[in-house]
């Protein structure tokens, strides 16, 4: 979860300035995709945790949603041409259609994970549990590292060395973050399956 939430949240930190600055759209109109992906990656957790809940489980979503996170970030590396105003050049570019499915990768995969990660840390203790409690805390601690951390790193890096640098540590981080949860499934005493 921290690494999911260093990339929202380094994501955040980017895309306004990203519309703005490489594609040269409109304040209002990277305004409206803003807002439409924040509001995208808090209503797709409904359907990311519905799914699960009947027929894959948290564990398996968890996985498929950070890697549908780390090919989004990674397919926002792709930046395509720098200033195009002309709309209809605008959509001729290929990577504009990148754009649009590395935002949708992302909004999927936060989807898929937000949703689980968290009913995987309350699978490990019992209800009576009182080590629970101090586990939501660590878990928590996590989410606002990574949120502070993404949005520095992200944001200095995507405006300070480019665009591409900032969405690329975004990925690194999610792949990292994979890693971790791959290799330390054992910890999980069956918490997802």
């Amino acid at each position: 979860e921290m690494r999911e939430r260093f990339s929202y949240y380094g994501m955040r930190a980017l895309l306004i300035f990203y519309l703005t600055k490489h594609w040269l759209f409109a304040d209002d109109k990277s305004n409206l995709f803003y807002c439409a992906y924040t509001s995208l990656v808090y209503i797709t957790p409904v359907l990311g945790g519905y799914l699960p809940d009947r027929w894959l489980g948290q564990r398996k979503a968890v996985l498929f949603g950070g890697v549908l996170l780390m090919i989004g970030h990674f397919l926002m590396a792709f930046e395509g041409m720098q200033g195009i105003t002309d709309p209809a050049i605008k959509q001729a570019d290929p990577f504009i259609n990148n754009f649009w499915a590395a935002l949708a990768f992302i909004i999927v995969g936060s989807g898929f994970l937000k949703a689980n990660i968290s009913v995987m840390v309350g699978q490990l203790y019992n209800l009576t549990d009182t080590r629970r409690d101090g586990a939501y805390t660590i878990f928590y601690m996590g989410i606002n590292l990574g949120a502070a951390v993404g949005t520095i790193l992200v944001g200095y890096l995507g405006e300070t060395i480019g665009w591409a640098y900032g969405f690329g540590l975004a990925g690194i981080g999610m792949l990292a973050g994979l890693i971790v949860f791959v290799l330390g499934r054992k910890s999980l005493h069956g918490a997802g399956e």
